[in-house]
């Protein structure tokens, strides 16, 4: 054998050798779902179901847990690929991106989108704008909410236009008087006229809502506020503005506290003509 054909052949080794070193690698660095599941069974004392796991960044595994309970909730956990350790909390990768929110809205947010759509036909709300908007929403408020109040007044231009209608979902669990001035609110004859008031007196100081609390309303105005309630807890939604649309597509979509001002052009055009 020629000595070109030698040091060809030893090249050819060289390489399949590195391919078998880096295959038995990635066999070895597969992630134990089964330890990982065990883990996760023993630590939890078995009050979350297992939905799904997936790989996560680094050598994370992720798991979809469901807790138990009358309204059960779901959330993301992680373990190592050993199934030695579990973490749970926010995990931030290198360039600040909170990667727990990351793999929830791919893995989680889109079946409780489609599941909280389901269940908009048990809520009540105030109506407003044009039912011939190109794009609509729906949008969680509390009447004490500072953030609400400021993505109220970032909306009233393109309401006033034609441009967007939004159907308002209040809610009431931030300060003692919410649920005082979401009743004032459901139970005024001009259900529009007294959020507007209630955002147009709003005082930022102390985040207060303008509207006086109504603290002995009728029970089917209790009723609605219960089942507003009932729909923020029943698809986990903890803090608020919460905005809901359909994209032109058809497809339900949520962004959860108030957009970057910058986008919220964009994020208006890409809602769609119906609820």
């Amino acid at each position: 054998m020629t000595k070109s054909k030698n040091l060809i052949f030893i090249v050819l080794a060289f390489i399949a050798g590195v391919i078998l070193s880096v295959a038995f690698f990635q066999i070895q660095q597969r992630p134990d779902v089964d330890a990982g599941k065990l883990l996760i069974e023993k630590m939890t004392q078995g009050n979350v179901t297992i939905l799904s796991n997936f790989n996560s960044i680094g050598d994370l595994e992720g798991y979809v847990v469901q807790s138990t309970g009358p309204n059960p909730q779901q959330g993301i956990i992680y373990t190592d690929n050993q199934g030695q350790y579990l973490i749970s909390g926010v995990i931030v990768d290198k360039n600040g991106n909170n990667v727990n929110q990351m793999d929830f809205e791919k893995y989680v947010a889109p079946a409780a989108i489609s599941n909280a759509y389901s269940s908009l036909n048990n809520v009540t709300w105030i109506e407003q704008g044009s039912p011939q908007a190109p794009h609509k929403a729906y949008v969680v408020f509390d009447p004490n909410c500072i953030y609400c109040h400021r993505l109220y007044n970032s909306l009233q231009a393109q309401i006033a236009s034609g441009q967007l209608a939004v159907r308002w979902i209040p809610v009431g669990f931030l300060k003692a008087s919410s649920a005082g001035k979401a009743y004032a609110i459901l139970s005024a004859q001009n259900p529009v006229q007294a959020m507007q008031k209630n955002e147009q007196n709003f005082n930022e100081s102390i985040e207060e809502g303008g509207i006086t609390p109504v603290k002995n309303p009728p029970q089917a105005i209790k009723d609605q506020l219960n089942k507003n309630m009932q729909f923020m807890v029943q698809n986990q939604i903890t803090v608020t503005p919460v905005i809901l649309y359909k994209n032109s597509n058809g497809t339900p979509k949520t962004t959860m506290g108030m957009p970057d001002t910058s986008k919220l052009s964009a994020l208006i055009n890409n809602m769609g003509s119906s609820y």
